[in-house]
């Protein structure tokens, strides 16, 4: 995958959460989000969404589709937070991991300090998938 490749897919999410009714945040975190030293070609893209109801997200995959076409998916504990993950390979060779949490959990987040390092430290920093700014805790909804 390229760094075009990836900005096209990055650039696919925020359209596709703009239309879902649940979803109040879609946030690109990990390498895809370091400003510093951008994701090079293998790296996957982390997506973390702030949703109503994870378990809409982690018990279909239909809802993919409207992202790619997935080939191989399937779910898992994140590496922090306590929640899942959807994890996905696309038919373009793109890998996405979409982190699902409940909106309400934004102060759980905010509160462990492993998951607010992974959404604030300047080295692996968030952008807005809208506007491409960094952020930083607590989340707030940028559909």
């Amino acid at each position: 995958m390229t760094a075009r490749d990836h900005a096209e897919f990055i650039g696919r999410v925020p359209a596709w959460a703009a239309v879902q009714p649940d979803v109040h945040a879609a946030i690109i975190v990990g390498s895809a989000a370091r400003l510093e030293t951008p994701a090079d070609q293998w790296s996957d893209i982390d997506v973390a969404l702030f949703v109503t109801d994870p378990r809409a997200y982690l018990h279909d995959s239909a809802w993919l589709s409207d992202l790619g076409d997935p080939m191989l998916t399937f779910v898992e504990p994140t590496a922090m937070g306590g929640s899942y993950e959807r994890r996905v390979l696309f038919d373009d060779g793109t890998e996405a991991d979409f982190a699902c949490f409940p909106v309400a959990s934004t102060e759980h987040l905010a509160a462990d300090l492993n998951a607010r390092a992974a959404f604030t430290h300047p080295v692996s920093g968030v952008r807005c998938p809208v506007s491409g700014s960094p952020i930083s805790f607590p989340v707030r909804a940028v559909r």
